[in-house]
């Protein structure tokens, strides 16, 4: 054994036995009886007021149904991506279904994503990139933006469906 091996057994036996003679033998002191401070008596009648108060004031059934109807009602700020199209529409003008046909299977471009210089488009619930096929359709993806992907079928010169983003709500 080298000699840091050895200091480092000491070390470790004697904090063992400290901790033993403190857990088996040093019997805690009592906590002293905290004398009353004129400070304290006024810190606990504050508290004990602002307890009443909070209690007067408690949620009233007008303030429970306004705090019901606040959450749910429509939220004025959408947080998340809106296309230059979407923003524009109005109320009487929502766009019809954006979904179109490949064949049998319907396609949906329901998001996307752009991480570094990643572009990644979300058709039908599966992340896909340029130049990925989406096997349901044979067809494979030629270019992704943020309104719109391009997919053609057998190569450049095949047929081509353009995706436009699905977005409800608007």
């Amino acid at each position: 054994m080298s000699k840091r091996e050895k200091i480092i057994i000491v070390a470790m036996v004697a904090a063992v036995l400290i901790g033993g003679y403190l857990f088996l033998f040093d019997q805690p002191s009592k906590p002293k009886a905290a004398a009353q401070d004129p400070s304290v008596k006024e810190l606990e009648k504050i508290a004990a007021e602002v307890t009443a108060n909070l209690v007067k004031e408690a949620v009233k059934p007008a303030n429970e149904q306004y705090i019901v109807n606040k959450a749910s009602s429509q939220w004025p700020d959408n947080p998340f991506f809106q296309s230059s199209k979407a923003a524009k529409k109005t109320e009487e003008d929502k766009p019809p279904e954006i979904i179109e046909k490949a064949g049998d299977v319907i396609l949906t471009f329901s998001g996307y994503l752009e991480i570094g210089r990643r572009r990644m488009a979300v058709i039908n619930g599966i992340e896909y990139e340029v130049g990925d096929k989406v096997e349901s359709a044979g067809m494979s993806i030629k270019s992704i933006s943020a309104e719109q992907v391009i997919l053609v079928r057998g190569g450049q010169q095949g047929g081509q469906m353009v995706l436009t983003l699905d977005e409800p709500g608007y």
